[in-house]
């Protein structure tokens, strides 16, 4: 498998943890939040990731010694791109966890 898809599996699989526990945690003490924290779960490890990935790839090109420039911004959109999409998949998993656990 390619290091870069394993990487976004991997993330994929903590993002699903992570949501999971906090719709979890938040249902059973403020069930009344649950909507605001369907969107608000999902959140916290892409912007986190993207921030490390940005500063860390442009910061890899200031390095090279390229001029402010020649530094190409097109990474960067791809890993908000990519992180959007992983905060797109957290919402959707919190809102299946949400409606699982109300029918119970």
């Amino acid at each position: 498998m390619n290091p870069a898809a394993a990487f976004f599996f991997v993330v994929l699989a903590l993002q699903a943890v992570f949501v999971a526990a906090l719709v979890l945690l938040v249902g059973r003490r403020f069930p009344a939040r649950l909507r605001l924290y369907r969107f608000v779960a999902p959140a916290a490890l892409p912007i986190l990731l993207w921030g490390m990935a940005s500063l860390a790839y442009l910061q890899s090109r200031r390095e090279m010694g390229l001029p402010q420039d020649m530094i190409s911004y097109e990474p960067v959109v791809r890993f908000f791109l990519g992180y959007g999409i992983l905060w797109l998949v957290g919402v959707l998993w919190a809102t299946m966890l949400i409606r699982w656990t109300r029918r119970r």
